[in-house]
């Protein structure tokens, strides 16, 4: 696999059956298919800074590809309300989880894919959704911190985008001060974040501290 950091190249070495699935989210509408391309890109990043082999950054790719397909059977109508969703909507909106999961084990060339599809909202104390597990897959809380990062940046159709650093005080405090996730995979993201995008002083300022309270 060539770096991920090249997306065209990356997209290219997908298979078929992949690109595939993917050409069905692009169709559901901007957002959603903005989003299944920016968490692939920030998940390699990740494990670029992580130090993982060529090939275990290939299958954590391929998973953040696939983690929101169970969306192609989510109503229109919820998927792309403008509004809050109400309690019985967002039970409904949660079922991407286990019906992507479903999915992909129901196709034996993406069956490695579904704990990615499944367990991407579990958390490690078990408040998580739809199993309540704590011993997340890997792919899964890689694919977390990405899916939230990149929802809280940009705008959605029920919100607007908001300031970096107050999208990563948020990941923070839901995730690292909970002790959900493993803290090296945020600190990764903020290593990307510092490098690779293009901040204020005092947006750099900021990171830089949080990354050192984190280490602290």
């Amino acid at each position: 696999m060539t770096e991920v950091n090249n997306y065209k190249d990356t997209y290219k070495q997908l298979s078929k059956n992949i690109r595939r699935q993917l050409e069905k989210l692009d169709h559901l509408d901007i957002y959603t298919s903005r989003h299944v391309h920016s968490v692939p890109q920030i998940v390699g990043k990740i494990c670029n800074k992580l130090g993982f082999e060529k090939s275990e950054k290939k299958f954590y790719i391929e998973c953040a590809y696939l983690h929101d397909i169970g969306k192609i059977f989510i109503p229109s109508e919820i998927l792309q309300k403008p509004g809050k969703l109400t309690e019985e909507e967002y039970e409904v909106m949660k079922t991407h989880t286990t019906k992507g999961e479903d999915f992909c084990n129901s196709i034996r060339a993406l069956d490695r894919y579904s704990s990615a599809a499944g367990c991407h909202h579990e958390n490690s104390d078990g408040s998580g959704y739809p199993y309540g597990i704590t011993e997340v897959p890997l792919e899964a809380e890689l694919i977390k911190v990405a899916d939230i990062y990149d929802a809280l940046l940009n705008k959605r159709q029920y919100k607007e985008k908001i300031e970096i650093t107050k999208a990563l005080e948020i990941l923070k405090e839901t995730l690292i001060d909970r002790h959900l996730i493993n803290s090296n995979i945020f600190e990764a993201l903020l290593e990307v974040i510092l490098e690779e995008t293009e901040l204020t002083k005092e947006e750099y300022i900021y990171i830089v501290r949080m990354k050192q309270t984190i280490n602290g």
